[in-house]
C-alpha cells in the first residue's frame, strides 16, 4: 500500500520536473516533455488511486464453533469490500492444533455464499456432522456452493427461508483484516 504513495510521488515529481524545466527547450522537446509529463500525471492520478482504494477490503471473522468432541473448528467469515461489491460469506473448517487461515493455510472454505453472514448458522450435530443453515434466496445457484464432506466430517447445507423482518443469527464483529 505504501508503496502506491510512493509510486505517486515519484510520477508527480516527474511530471512537475518535466513541466518546469521543459518550457525552456525547443519546441519540439518541450511537445514531447510535455507529453511525458501528461502520462507521468496520469499515472500519478492511477497510483493515488491505488493507494486510496487498496484498503477497502476487510475480512469479518466470526465465532469460532467447536465441534462437541473438539476435534474439529467451523468459522463464519466475511470479506467485505464496500457499497460496489456483495457479500462473500464463506464458512472455513480446520482440524484444531492446525495453522491456519482463510486464504493461505490448512483452513477449507467448505461454504461460499453471496448472502449476508450473519444469517448463516452453523451447528454440529455431532463430533463428525456439521450443518450449516443460510436464507434460501433468489440469487441463483452461482452465487452459492456447499462441499459436502472435508476429511471425516460431513457437512450439510440447509436453506431456509429469509425473513428480513427477522433480526440476524449474529451481529457483525469488528473487522479482523484488511486486505491490500
Amino acid at each position: 500500500m505504501i508503496e502506491s504513495l510512493v509510486l505517486t510521488t515519484l510520477f508527480a515529481c516527474i511530471a512537475f520536473g518535466l513541466l518546469f524545466f521543459g518550457r525552456n527547450l525547443r519546441k519540439s522537446w518541450r511537445a514531447i516533455a510535455y507529453g511525458v509529463a501528461a502520462l507521468s500525471v496520469l499515472a500519478a492520478s492511477l497510483s493515488m488511486m491505488l493507494f486510496i482504494f487498496s484498503g477497502m477490503c476487510g475480512r469479518y471473522d466470526y465465532t469460532e464453533m467447536a465441534s462437541p468432541d473438539g476435534e474439529y473448528i467451523a468459522r463464519v467469515s466475511e470479506e467485505d469490500c464496500g457499497a460496489m461489491d456483495s457479500f462473500h460469506t464463506r464458512v472455513n473448517l480446520w482440524k484444531r492444533g492446525t495453522v491456519h487461515c482463510s486464504t493461505h493455510g490448512k483452513a477449507t472454505a467448505v461454504f461460499n455464499s453471496s448472502d449476508a453472514p450473519n444469517f448463516v448458522e452453523l451447528k454440529w450435530l455431532g463430533p463428525n456432522s456439521l450443518t450449516i443453515l443460510y436464507p434460501d434466496r433468489p440469487s441463483g445457484p452461482e452465487k452459492f456452493s456447499c462441499v459436502r464432506q472435508m476429511q471425516s466430517v460431513q457437512i450439510t447445507c440447509v436453506p431456509y427461508t429469509a425473513d428480513n423482518k427477522q433480526p440476524p443469527v449474529q451481529e457483525k464483529p469488528i473487522v479482523q483484516h484488511w486486505f491490500r
